[in-house]
C-alpha cells in the first residue's frame, strides 16, 4: 500500500533570535519531541528539522503526520515579529518520491504569503 515519499521541514535562523526558539517549542508541541538544533561554525546560525516520517503514503502514521506537518507550517505562516517579518527562515520539501522520481518544494518562508 502507497509508496514512500520523504516530507521535511528545516528551519534555520540566528541563536539569539527568540522567534527561532518560540518555532522549536511550536514543533515539540505538535511532534512531541524537542527537535535536536544544530549550530552552523559561522554567523550564530542554527537550524532543526522535522524529519521524514519514514511510512508509505495513505498508511496512518504518514497521515498523522501530514497532518502535523501541516499544522507547523501554519504556524510558520502566520508567526511574525513586531515589525511584520517572519520569525524564521523555512522550507518544507518532498524528495525520494518512489512513484514519481520527483522532489519538490512544497512551501518556504520566502514566497510571500
Amino acid at each position: 500500500m502507497g509508496n514512500f515519499r520523504h516530507h521535511a521541514i528545516l528551519v534555520s535562523d540566528h541563536v539569539d533570535e527568540e522567534g527561532f526558539w518560540f518555532a522549536v517549542y511550536e514543533a515539540k508541541k505538535i511532534f512531541g519531541v524537542m527537535p535536536p538544533v544544530f549550530h552552523g561554525d559561522a554567523e550564530g546560525v542554527v537550524s532543526f528539522l522535522i524529519p521524514p516520517d519514514g511510512s508509505k503514503e495513505g498508511r496512518d502514521i504518514s497521515n498523522e503526520y501530514d497532518e502535523k506537518r501541516a499544522r507547523f507550517v501554519d504556524w510558520l505562516k502566520k508567526h511574525k515579529d513586531e515589525n511584520g517579518c517572519r520569525y524564521v527562515d523555512w522550507i518544507e520539501i518532498y524528495y525520494g518520491d518512489q512513484a514519481s522520481d520527483r522532489a519538490e518544494i512544497l512551501n518556504h518562508s520566502r514566497d510571500g504569503k
